[in-house]
C-alpha cells in the first residue's frame, strides 16, 4: 500500500503546474490573483548598459515581451512585441505596473503586475498555456537594444492561470 500511495503521490507532483523557473542566472517566480498575474523576476548576471527580457511565446515573431534595461546604472522597464528577429518593438507606455525595480551589484530584481486577460495595444491575453522565453542578457548601445549575447531559454508550457 506504502508504495501505491508513493507512485500516486509522485504522478500527482509530475503534473504540477510549474510557477517558477531559475537558469542561467534568472530567477522568474509567478502567480495569480483575482486575474492579475505578478511575476517576480531577478537577473543575477545582467550588467550595466545590458538588457534582459521576458518573451510571451515560442517564435521570435509576434512575442509580447517584457524588456528591463540597465542604462547608466538605472533600471526601467518597457513593454513591447516581437516582429522576427531583431530588436522589439517598444510600446510608448509599459502595459505593465511595476511594484519593485532594483538594480545592485549586477543583480536586478522587479516585481511587475499585468492582468492575465487581454492587454495593452495588441490586446495579448496570458490566459491560456504558452511557452514563456527568457532572454538573460544582450548589450545596450546609448540605450538600444542590440543582438542578445546569450541563448534564449524556452519555459514550455506555462499555464499561469493555475499558479
Amino acid at each position: 500500500m506504502l508504495f501505491a500511495a508513493s507512485v500516486i503521490v509522485l504522478f500527482n507532483l509530475a503534473w504540477a503546474q510549474n510557477c517558477n523557473y531559475a537558469a542561467a542566472g534568472v530567477n522568474v517566480n509567478w502567480q495569480t490573483s483575482n486575474g492579475m498575474l505578478t511575476i517576480d523576476f531577478s537577473n543575477g548576471v545582467i550588467q550595466n548598459n545590458e538588457w534582459t527580457a521576458i518573451g510571451f511565446g515560442a517564435k521570435m515573431a509576434n512575442l509580447e515581451v517584457i524588456v528591463f534595461k540597465i542604462v547608466n546604472g538605472v533600471p526601467s522597464v518597457s513593454t513591447g512585441f516581437t516582429k522576427g528577429y531583431g530588436p522589439p518593438t517598444l510600446d510608448s507606455n509599459a502595459n505593465v505596473g511595476v511594484q519593485t525595480l532594483m538594480y545592485n551589484g549586477n543583480t536586478l530584481t522587479a516585481r511587475i503586475v499585468r492582468p492575465l486577460a487581454a492587454n495593452g495595444p495588441r490586446n495579448f491575453s496570458l490566459q491560456n498555456c504558452m511557452t514563456w522565453t527568457i532572454v538573460p542578457r544582450g548589450p545596450l548601445t546609448n540605450g538600444n537594444i542590440h543582438k542578445h549575447t546569450t541563448r534564449p531559454e524556452a519555459i514550455p508550457n506555462v499555464c499561469p492561470a493555475q499558479c
